[in-house]
């Protein structure tokens, strides 16, 4: 007797507890969260996925400009072969090209043209004090009142030096251009670089023979 007792009593007990359970499983269940919580949540969700997204673009665009960019210096390299193969060809020295094509294209006057003012002025030397009896200077033949009206520098240092092959010849892209070169007016740019009708045909036939329309 004592022993179906115990029994009914142990039996009582997992019977409360087991309703305990599932009285504490039902209430967990049927618990709801305050709506500032759920309104916190829902906010980082938010933003985690905007988030996702702006790094989706980015990364996007990071691509498109290092894509864009390799391919701008790939045109730039085969420009610069193609103009060191015309100087070659031509009989002319072939170090300067990319100095022609950076200078042709921050000015916008034919590369040609430029590169036959070096010729023509110093035989394409590069960093030099030679001076003309007239009193010019450097690689590309400048008076200095004049240099220094038009200089630029084309070397990136800080400076712009007369004698100095980088300097000189943006400077002188830079003269040609302001004097008609960059809209086509060739002839007059190179009568004011120099005042006299053979020189101008000198440059001009030297241009030509490198690839000059």
């Amino acid at each position: 007797m004592k022993k179906l007792v115990m029994v009914l009593i142990i039996l009582g007990l997992i019977t409360n507890g087991n309703y305990a359970e599932a009285a504490s499983s039902s209430r967990q269940k049927n618990l709801k969260l305050p709506i500032s919580i759920i309104n916190v949540v829902d906010r980082k969700t938010e933003v985690e996925q905007r988030y996702n997204y702006q790094l989706q673009i980015f990364k996007k665009q990071s691509l498109d400009n290092m894509k864009g960019k390799i391919e701008q210096h790939q045109v730039t390299i085969e420009k610069s072969l193609s103009i060191e193969q015309a100087l070659k060809k031509a009989g002319y020295k072939t170090e300067f090209a990319t100095l022609y094509q950076k200078a042709s294209e921050k000015y916008q006057v034919p590369w040609q043209v430029i590169a036959a003012v070096h010729v023509v002025e110093s035989h394409q030397s590069n960093t030099t004090n030679v001076t003309s009896y007239a009193g010019a200077v450097g690689p590309m033949q400048f008076l200095p009142s004049t240099y220094r009206a038009y200089s630029q520098d084309g070397n990136n240092d800080g400076n712009s030096a007369i004698n100095n092959v980088y300097d000189a010849v943006y400077t002188g892209a830079n003269y040609l251009r302001a004097n008609g070169a960059a809209n086509g007016n060739v002839v007059n740019a190179l009568y004011r670089y120099n005042h006299s009708l053979s020189y101008v045909n000198h440059v001009l036939g030297i241009a030509n023979s490198l690839g000059l329309k």
